[in-house]
Formats: C-alpha cells, sequence, structure tokens
C-alpha cells in the first residue's frame, strides 16, 4: 500500500540527516508501530510519507515514495489527501472549524462526501470514540485528551485507506488510550486500512501490532514483521521500560512538617454554566510533589490553570510570601511568574522566538540568570539539540523541555506540571523524574497532573483524584491509585 525507496530528508542543506536511505513497505491492512527515541525522527518520517516533509516543513528528500503502486514522490499533500489521512502530534494545531461536529465534516467536505453519508459517518465515529454528547461543543472548551479524539475521529470519518498517528494516545487515559487501540487494530485487520502510528508507549502497543519500525537518532530505520522479535529489537534499542522501572525513580520527599506554600479553598471554574471544577481544597508543601489524576475531562488542566491565575474561578487561591505571610497571587504576569510557573499540554504555547538559541538567550535574560543556566537545564532533559533550529520543528517532546527548562530558570516557588510526559522517551521520563527529585528537594512545591499512573506513583508522595471536576479520593499516591 505504501513503499519508500531509498529516501533521505535533511532540514537544512548539509546539516545531519533525520532520515538516511530509508526503504520500507507497508501492506494494505497492516496494523504498524513505528518507534525511536524523543526526536530521533519519527514524525518527520510519518511526514515524508504524506508529503508534508519537505511541502510544509521546508528541507530536502530524495529518493521516491509509492502509494498503492502510485509514484507520488514530490507532489503536494493535497494530491493524494484522499489517499492518506495524516493526526498530528499536537491535535489542537490541526482544527479549522468551531465545533467538534463541524470538524468531523470538514475532511469529508473537502473530498465531496454525500451529505446524508457524512451525517452517518460522523455518528458513527463519534460513537466509537464517546465524543457524541460534545458533537456540538466548542473545540476550544474541550480538554486536550476529548481534543485528540477529535483529530482522530476526524481522520476516520474521512475514510482514507492509510491513517497515520503520530502519538495519538499521548493525552488518553488509560482507558481511553486501550479503547483507541482497539479500534484501530479493528480498523486494520477488518477493514484493510493500513494504520502507522509513531509511539513511545511501545509496552502498551507491543503484543498489537504487525510491524516494528525502529528510527534510529542517526536517521536509520529497521523494520521489523517477527512479532518474536519486537520486544527484543525494542529493548536493544532502548524503547522498553526496565523490568523493574519503578526502581528508576527515587521518590520525593514525604510531605514536611511545615506551613503550606500553596492554599487553595473553594475552588470552582466555569465554562458557560458548566463546572469545570468544583469546590475544591488543596494544600501545597514546600519540598514535595503532589499529583492529579482523573480521566479526560475530569478538570485537571482547569484546576492548574486557576491555580496559574490565567482562569477565573471562584474562591480563595493563596502564596506563602517570602515573611511566611499567606497573600493572594498577584495580578502582575512578571511578579505572579516568580510564584508560580506551568507547563501546559501544550508546550509549543511557550515557544515565540524563531530558534532555540533565543529561546534560551530570552529565558536566562527573564530569569536575571547567568548565561547557559537553562541551556543546561534542557540538556539534563534530552541531551544536546541544534539550537539553530526553530522551536517548532522539534520534536513534542523537546518542545515539553524546551518549556520546561524555561519555566525552571525562573526559580518558582511553586511548579505545575500538566501531563509533563506527553511525547517522552523512557529515557526522557527518567531524567524528568531525576529533574523534579531534585527540585523538590531544593524546596520547590510542585504539582503534576497526569496520566500516566507509572510516573505518578514513582515521583509523587501524595495524590488528589478528579471526576466531574470534583476531588473523589486524596492521600497517599499509592493509596489513591491503587
Amino acid at each position: 500500500m505504501i513503499s519508500l525507496s531509498q529516501v533521505s530528508f535533511r532540514f537544512q542543506a548539509g546539516g545531519r540527516a533525520a532520515l538516511k536511505d530509508v526503504t520500507l513497505k507497508y501492506s494494505a491492512g497492516e496494523f504498524a508501530l513505528i518507534a525511536g527515541a524523543t526526536g530521533a525522527g519519527k514524525s518527520t518520517l510519518l511526514r515524508a510519507m504524506n508529503g508534508l516533509a519537505p511541502h510544509f516543513t521546508g528541507g530536502n528528500l530524495t529518493g521516491s515514495i509509492a502509494i498503492d503502486g502510485r509514484d507520488l514522490t514530490g507532489r503536494e499533500p493535497h494530491e493524494f489527501a484522499h489517499l492518506v489521512g495524516y493526526v498530528n502530534q499536537l491535535a489542537e494545531a490541526s482544527f479549522v472549524a468551531d465545533t467538534v461536529r463541524e470538524e468531523l465534516a470538514f475532511g469529508m467536505e473537502q473530498l465531496g462526501v454525500a451529505p446524508a453519508s457524512m451525517v452517518a459517518r460522523i455518528d458513527k465515529i463519534a460513537a466509537a470514540l464517546d465524543l457524541t454528547e460534545v458533537l456540538d461543543s466548542p473545540l476550544d472548551e474541550l480538554s486536550g485528551g476529548f481534543q485528540q479524539r477529535v483529530a482522530i475521529a476526524g481522520a476516520l470519518a474521512a475514510g482514507q485507506q492509510i491513517l497515520l498517528l503520530d502519538e495519538p494516545t499521548s493525552e488518553l487515559d488509560q482507558a481511553g488510550a486501550e479503547s483507541l487501540l482497539a479500534l484501530l487494530e479493528n480498523l486494520a485487520h477488518r477493514s484493510g486500512v493500513t494504520v502507522i502510528m509513531a509511539e513511545h508507549r511501545v509496552d502498551r502497543l507491543i503484543g498489537r501490532v504487525d510491524s516494528l519500525t525502529v528510527v534510529d537518532s542517526s536517521g536509520e530505520v529497521s523494520k521489523h514483521s517477527d512479532a518474536e522479535t519486537f520486544e527484543a529489537a525494542a529493548a536493544s534499542a532502548g524503547l522498553m521500560p526496565a523490568t523493574a522501572f519503578q526502581e528508576l525513580y527515587i521518590r520525593p520527599p514525604k510531605v514536611a512538617d511545615s506551613d503550606p506554600v500553596l492554599v487553595a479553598s473553594g475552588v470552582s471554574v466555569n465554562y458557560n454554566g458548566s463546572k469545570a471544577v468544583e469546590n475544591l481544597n488543596l494544600k501545597i508543601y514546600k519540598g514535595t510533589v503532589t499529583g492529579v489524576y482523573g480521566p479526560n475531562g475530569s478538570g485537571k488542566s482547569s484546576l492548574l490553570w486557576a491555580l496559574q491565575g490565567e482562569t477565573n474561578c471562584e474562591g480563595s487561591i493563596e502564596f506563602r510570601d517570602d515573611a511566611g505571610t499567606l497573600t493572594h497571587l498577584s495580578k502582575n504576569l512578571k511578579e505572579r511568574l516568580r510564584e508560580v510557573a506551568m507547563v501546559p499540554q501544550s508546550a509549543s504555547d511557550l515557544l515565540l522566538m524563531h530558534s532555540v538559541a533565543e529561546e534560551l538567550q530570552d529565558s536566562d535574560h527573564f530569569a536575571a540568570a547567568t548565561d547557559g543556566s537553562t541551556a543546561s537545564l534542557l540538556e539534563k532533559l534530552v541531551g544536546k539539540i541544534d539550537y539553530s533550529l526553530h522551536p517548532r520543528d522539534l520534536s513534542s517532546g523537546q518542545q515539553l523541555a524546551l518549556a520546561l527548562a524555561i519555566q525552571l530558570s525562573k526559580g518558582s516557588r511553586v511548579l505545575l506540571l500538566d501531563e509533563p510526559t506527553r511525547g517522552l522517551d523512557y529515557q526522557a521520563r527518567n531524567a524528568l523524574a531525576q529533574q523534579i527529585k531534585t527540585l523538590a528537594e531544593s524546596g520547590h512545591a510542585i504539582l503534576v497532573a497526569s496520566h500516566d499512573l507509572e510516573f505518578l506513583l514513582g515521583v509523587t508522595s501524595s495524590c488528589i483524584a478528579l471526576e466531574n471536576g470534583m476531588a473523589i479520593k486524596a492521600g497517599p499516591t499509592a493509596a489513591v491509585l491503587a
């Protein structure tokens, strides 16, 4: 169904090859996994298959790409959009409509699907992805997890025969991820659609897929089609969690016998008459890491934005100042950022400069830190990257790490992290866990909202569980998440 022959790609002339002499074939009805370290080139490989690289990304591509026997090398992406559906790593960045229903219809409208068929397809795919109740909801009011479901539904509804997905489960809770993977597997094996997905969570896919393609940071790509070799191939590339994964995480200190740094009382957040957070109480202590867990749409992000001061809310949010007195959060942005810093789900929202180097310099200047301070934090998280790159050309995991390094440089007392492991491989997750531990030991109070149970169990000492905007359980993490 799709074949690549001797494909190479470089973002810049003379630069490192993101893809090097790649030759691959995927059959009709194949359920395929692409795996690799953060920034290795998984997203670039997917974009080469649908023409976004180089037509959208820039750069130079050589070799040939054929779809269903037709050579489409050098053709514009729209010329074979009827054959290939694509779900971006940042789902919300690809939306073109206002509501869920309009977004699902858009792709079919461009392909000339009859209106009656469109309605039936929308209803069917919305039911399959648990979107029926939000079909007429504004996209910008949905949680990140629901937005990701909408993006996937839009690609499925259009009915292409090849479906490319970039980290499709990264923002889904455990139940949502399992449901989606079962749907994609059935789509491949029962409907004959070629499903190719890039994912970091290799462990949740290794027993489902028909093939494993490993992308190395050198640009070389290898494909394995014997299921018995998948785990060994992934492990040798460092893409599987260690057997004793929890041992890699060192738990942060227990709750200190001190006054809380942050006190939230009766916090409620409303969107158009609907409560995203309802009457929530929370205390965060110096030197501790607290977790927030809940399914998609439970109110995790809304809570963090309220604590950060960007979202209007009812109730009281107070921070302890240098004199030890609880005061309300300043309305001045710069003063507020020195008290509480946040890394949102869409880390790219914090990246505004034209190169990584400019982002790092600006961060050091804003934080009044020594030159190279932010760069040092970044390197600890993801190793060395090309500072001349535009931040939007980084992988999702690299963008997250850059945003995190920028926020850490401010020295804020309280750090809020919304889905911080999104787009990170296991090595990067471990580095993030160690960084969080170091920050807690240096006196920071950290709040982590995540679907990643494994990560929360490893890095947090206490946790609150949310459901429909309400705290249904709070206490030691192991007890709350049992």
